[in-house]
Parts: C-alpha cells; structure tokens; sequence
C-alpha cells in the first residue's frame, strides 16, 4: 500500500523523549525529531500524486485539509497546545505535538511550525557534531576575557564554505549578548570596519520583530572593488528547548526578494548591481560541558592568574559557563571572489566581528553602552526577564558534569 492508496494516512509518530538532565548534545545523535518525517511523508504524496488519478498535491492537502471522520476532542486539544507553545517560542515542543497527530488535521499554519522546527532540529545537529572531520582551526582568542575558537570547512569542490565558532561565556553576559544580537538598529554603533581593503556593513534594517528572538532583517555590505554591494534579507527564528535538551537558539536563512514570509513580502535588492547572497547558520546557547576544551583552558588560565593575583577578577565568585555556538554557511560560489579577499575575511573579519560582539556585550553589561542598556530596560518584561529565568531552568535541568562537549 502507498501513501496515495485510499484512505489518505500518514501513520502517527511516536517521537522518543530525552530525559532531564541527559545531553544536549544527544541532539546529533537521531535521538529526536523524527516528527519531520510528517514533512517528508506529505512531500512524496504531493509528488505521486500529481501522476495519479487523484490530481491532488501537497498544496491542495495543505490549504484545505480533509478531516476524514472528524478531528476528536483530544486531537483538537493537542493542535491548541501546539498553537500555545509554539507562541511560548517553544517551536520544537509544538512540532513534536503535531508529528503525532493524522496530517489531515494540519492547516498550513501547522505544517510552517514543523518545517521550521526541521530547519531548527539541523541547526542542533550541525552545533553539536565533532569538529574533527575536515574541519581547519583558524583562530582562537586565549588570555583573553573569553576563550573562543573559529574553525572553517570548505566543501569538497572548494566552492562552499562553512564557519564555526565556539565561545565560553559567564551566564551573567547572555542577556547583554542576546540585546547586542537582537537590537539590530544599533549595529551601526559597534560593528567593525575596514577602509584598506574597503570591507562594512552598510545597511541592517529591521523588516519585522515577529517574536522575542524572531526577527526578519535586511542587511547591506560593502565588498572591496570588483566586487558590488551585497545584501541578505535574513529571517531569524528563535527557540527554547531547554526542557527537552536544555538549549536556546536562533535559526538564521536568508529568503530571496518577493517572497512571503508569514505576511511578510520580503523587498527586492535596490540599486543597479545590488545581489542578493545566500546565508543559513544560527546560534546555540546551552551549559557548557565540563570536559570541553575552550573550559579548561579558560579554567588554568583563571587558576594561574588566581596563583600569581594578577588580576582582580580572578577572586570573583565563579559563574555558571555557557557555551554559545554559530555557525554560518554561504550558499555562493566562491569562484568568483578573489583568494585575498576570502583569505581577509577568513583571519580577520571573522575573528574580528566575533571578538567585538563580544566586547560590545561585555560593555552592556557594564553600562557602557546606554542604548542597549535602554533597549533592555523597555524589553525587560517581554524578552530579557524570560531569558533569565529560562538560563535558570537550563541550570537547574541539566548537570554539567552529564553534558558531553
């Protein structure tokens, strides 16, 4: 029997839950998500339907679903509670609600929450996953305020880049991290640039705030010559899954010009050579592992400096670490951007923008930066008190000593 058989089915999901206080980093490992095989399943039945007699498609099973039967009081109960976690940025919680239950009760506004939660599951899977496969380190910061390493991986035909990061930071710097991430009016005030070779982020516009961590942006660079002006519209996606596996992330991809994004219409590039660049990556908050490198290290150099009283911070009270990953990943052929210019961007403009994030952060949370400081103060009951509180569960949920790096 095939999925186009009659009854229409896709057959329910029974979606394994991690246990408290396991990894996160379990997360690489298939241990979840398989509610997206719901996606997987709707996508071959649109495609063999369109050859069938039927002459439906995904499209037409999405706009118009067939409650075949009637969706049960417990059904509708459970799409209600999906609908309320998802609103509580708990996009992955909502997702694994709706792989269990019969697609034919999915509206399209279901489905984005399970294609997103897709996108977010990889996201988890790629921060998680060994760096020791093909993976160069290019750079870390060490005896600096914070231990961070920066690694890159080009594909096998050379064209395609990836870049990784790693940063141990004190719980106390997520929130003046995250006003510094999300505050994107104010990147102007702290992001770095370059006169010789000309290299700066021109424009970083805020097209929509569509949830605390959820935002769509425009942003505008200016290469050096040949190269003209580049722009990605990015749509940032935040979500909390520190119940489950005792994470915060931020899903970054870029959409295309004229595309609807949730009612949004993303707008075409302006100006004559304008193109518009292909980005995907993300963030990745959680409790750093006791074994991780970046920790250790940050841990002797606290001890030496703590033995030799160098440095006042060292008789400070220690705070629980976390671990913040990025990465991004461009979609653009890098045949045509020269090797200097890539080889600049690779040691300086990355290590540089990531080191000044930051220091930026660090000044936030010191009051040096009054508007970011301002910004949370106005946010402070819908975003940054939320965050405080979710870091609190993340460390009451999970032991580090159980975390694997």
């Amino acid at each position: 029997m095939t999925l186009v058989d009659s009854p229409i089915l896709v057959p329910r999901l029974r979606v394994p839950i991690i246990k408290r206080r396991e990894s996160p980093s379990s997360v690489a490992d298939n241990r979840f998500g398989k509610y997206c095989d719901v996606i997987k399943s709707l996508e071959t039945l649109g495609e063999e339907s369109e050859s069938s007699s039927r002459g439906s498609s995904l499209h037409d099973l999405t706009e118009e679903p067939v409650h075949t039967g009637g969706i049960t009081s417990e059904d509708s109960l459970l799409l209600t509670q999906a609908e309320a976690l998802y609103k509580e940025d708990k996009l992955l919680e909502a997702a694994r609600i709706l792989g269990n239950l019969d697609p034919r009760f999915l509206d399209p506004f279901h489905l984005s929450i399970i294609r997103k939660a897709k996108l977010g599951e990889e996201l988890m899977k790629d921060l998680t996953s060994s760096l020791d496969d093909g993976w160069s380190k290019q750079s870390g910061t060490h005896g600096s305020s914070h231990e961070s390493n920066i690694f890159h991986r080009f594909d096998q035909t050379k064209t395609k880049l990836t870049v990784r990061v790693e940063s141990v930071i004190e719980q106390s710097l997520l929130v003046p991290l995250l006003s510094v991430l999300n505050e994107t009016e104010l990147f102007a005030t702290w992001l770095p640039h370059w006169k010789t070779p000309r290299f700066r982020i021109s424009q970083s516009t805020k097209l929509r705030q569509s949830g605390r961590c959820s935002q769509d942006i425009l942003v505008g660079v200016d290469p050096p010559w040949p190269l003209g002006r580049r722009e990605v519209a990015i749509s940032a996606v935040g979500f909390d899954d520190i119940d489950t596996n005792g994470v915060i992330a931020i899903r970054l991809d870029s959409v295309q010009g004229g595309k609807n994004v949730d009612g949004l219409v993303i707008p075409e590039p302006e100006g004559k050579g304008t193109v518009r660049i292909d980005f995907r990556g993300g963030f990745l908050f959680r409790r750093c592992p006791t074994n991780h490198s970046l920790l250790i290290q940050q841990t002797e150099r606290k001890r030496h400096a703590r033995k030799q009283k160098k440095t006042a911070a060292a008789v400070k009270e220690e705070e629980e670490p976390l671990l913040v990953s990025f990465s991004m990943y461009n979609d653009a052929t890098l045949d045509s951007i020269p090797k200097p210019l890539m080889n600049f961007v690779l040691r300086i403009v990355i290590a540089k923008v990531w080191n000044r994030l930051l220091k930026v952060a660090e000044d936030v949370r010191s009051g040096k930066r009054p508007m970011h400081s301002k910004a949370i103060e106005n946010k402070r009951a819908t975003l940054y008190d939320w965050v405080d509180d979710r870091v609190k569960a993340m460390f009451d949920l999970f032991d580090q000593d159980n975390l694997i790096a």
